[in-house]
């Protein structure tokens, strides 16, 4: 029987099971907050959070690089030798610690052009989800990626001559969608616009190494949406709601060190 208050009730006591001891309830627009995040805080502080790396960024790149040797490293199915990672981890921190890289003209180049330079390699136009899931490392990648994208984003942010690549895992098949955008906000609009088929289709864990934080919690904004929708129109009795909160967990287990 659809039970308009279901949904409700799951996040609110999500919510109490992560703030034990709160003496006031907290309204369902605190309770979404609070997820929303939670989401931010369990994905990306680890790897991704901006100003973690802002405030020590050679820590940051040591701590992902640190505690396996001999990793194997594959990017844009190329595997790296250990002397090829060192280098590319080296690069990334001068890159990253230098307020203007000497070899790149940062007001003219293209984003892909600038992260080619940073890699030595071509990760966006080789790119497939699977050659990083599938070794050891794929965070470790994932965090040079982002954080040569931070220093990118430090001086050209929706720089009218870049492009957003974004690669999803779309369904259960494991494949990237690229998606071009001049800018965030064109982004969020097409986003807004997919239909309702195609938004069932968003995973809750989106594989966005290089797109900004605000981007990835619109799109998780929009599929909380899209939950609440299709238990309002099929009354389903908890399955969306549970394989949420399930999911959410996975995302706050994996994140922790």
């Amino acid at each position: 029987m659809h039970n308009p208050t279901r949904f409700q009730s799951i996040l609110r006591q999500a919510y109490r099971n992560a703030t034990t001891g709160a003496k006031v309830a907290p309204t369902p627009a605190q309770i979404r907050q609070q997820l929303l995040d939670q989401y931010q805080t369990s994905v990306y502080t680890k790897y991704f959070d901006p100003a973690a790396i802002e405030a020590s960024p050679v820590l940051t790149v040591d701590d992902l690089t640190s505690p396996i040797p001999n990793r194997k490293v594959v990017i844009g199915g190329q595997e790296l030798s250990r002397d090829r990672v060192q280098s590319v981890i080296d690069t990334v921190k001068q890159s990253y610690l230098h307020s203007k890289p000497d070899t790149i003209d940062e007001e003219n180049a293209t984003l892909k052009e600038l992260q080619q330079n940073v890699f030595g390699v071509k990760p966006l136009d080789h790119y497939h989800s699977a050659n990083l899931d599938d070794v050891v490392d794929a965070d470790f990648i994932k965090a040079m990626m982002f954080i040569a994208n931070l220093k990118i984003n430090k001086y050209n942010t929706l720089h009218p001559n870049h492009h957003i690549e974004m690669p999803l895992k779309v369904g259960i098949e494991d494949f990237p969608v690229m998606w071009h955008y001049d800018n965030l906000d064109e982004a969020v609009k097409e986003i807004r616009g997919l239909k309702s088929e195609q938004m069932d289709m968003l995973p809750l864990k989106l594989v966005i190494p290089w797109v900004k934080m605000s981007l990835a919690t619109k799109l998780f904004e929009q599929k909380l949406d899209r939950m609440q929708q299709m238990k309002d129109e099929h009354g389903e009795a908890g399955t969306v709601e549970q394989d949420f909160l399930q999911a959410l967990a996975d995302h706050t287990n994996k994140a922790k060190p």
